[in-house]
């Protein structure tokens, strides 16, 4: 079970309706039986309508129940050298702990890359280096846990020699927002499940004023994606442990590396030259090895 279909329903649960979970644990549970039931039957065994099963299957970006019943075929197919994610157990030493979260993160990176829309990402490395070329600011905003990723963003954009706008406290934010960022500036939004309320309000001042708004944050969020201009979207496989707010972290700092990375290729020369001239520097301060 390793396909596109079942990535996006495991990264999705998070964020679907009561009757939705229902039809998602009973598809997962039973895939296989799945395969050969008309709608009715699966309404019936699931305790849900089938209306309710044709809206599940739009939100998974398909057209309805045959074709959802054609991707799930094709995600129950045998895979070679499939793993299946182990739960962490009370008596596990820390080397089994390790091998378990490391195939979790493994897992969820491989998905993302299945999931991660790939124009949207490019428009997301053109929309910041359009901004900064044009002379408007890059902003950045995410509380909690989503704070970490906006400090390696803001990082990397530096070593970029692109300044992000970004503050810890977040009434500091609020006004720098409510004051400061203008049509034609760019917000980048991290948000691993979007219930930050502070982070949700910031993405609802930057698009009032005109802000171009990027959202990096889990698959299935549909109420944030809603709001972006861009989303970049990644997987997160849920268990039993709730390691999933620590892997959206990982699979989101991919997504970063990846804005990095294509923001350098698109001025090379001038950011390998600044990579020489700073370390040049660095040496002479003496705060690198010779």
């Amino acid at each position: 079970m390793h396909s596109a279909l079942i990535d996006r329903i495991e990264s999705a649960r998070d964020f679907l309706t009561p009757k939705e979970v229902l039809l998602a644990d009973y598809i997962l549970e039973h895939a296989d039986e799945v395969l050969s039931m008309p709608i009715s039957v699966l309404a019936k065994k699931s305790g849900v309508s089938e209306a309710t099963i044709v809206r599940f299957a739009r939100s998974m970006e398909l057209k309805g129940f045959s074709e959802m019943k054609l991707a799930l075929a094709a995600a129950t197919a045998p895979a070679q050298n499939q793993v299946e994610l182990a739960n962490i157990k009370k008596d596990d030493t820390p080397g089994e702990i390790y091998r378990k979260t490391a195939e979790f993160a493994v897992k969820s990176i491989r998905n993302t890359e299945k999931l991660l829309d790939e124009g949207e990402l490019e428009r997301a490395a053109d929309a910041i280096y359009q901004a900064c070329r044009d002379g408007n600011r890059v902003y950045a905003c995410g509380s909690g846990a989503s704070g970490i990723l906006v400090e390696e963003f803001q990082l990397k954009m530096m070593r970029l020699g692109i300044e992000v706008v970004y503050y810890k406290d977040a009434h500091v934010q609020m006004e720098s927002f409510l004051n400061n960022i203008h049509q034609s500036d760019v917000l980048v939004a991290f948000t691993a499940l979007g219930r930050s309320t502070e982070t949700l309000q910031c993405i609802d001042i930057a698009r009032r004023k005109g802000a171009k708004v990027i959202v990096g944050t889990q698959y299935g969020n549909q109420d944030v994606v809603k709001k972006a201009d861009i989303a970049l979207q990644t997987a997160c496989i849920e268990n039993d442990k709730r390691l999933i707010s620590a892997t959206v972290l990982i699979t989101l700092s991919t997504v970063i590396d990846a804005l990095f990375f294509s923001l350098a290729v698109k001025d090379y020369e001038k950011i390998e030259k600044d990579v020489a001239d700073t370390r040049k520097e660095f040496k002479e301060l003496g705060l690198a090895d010779s």
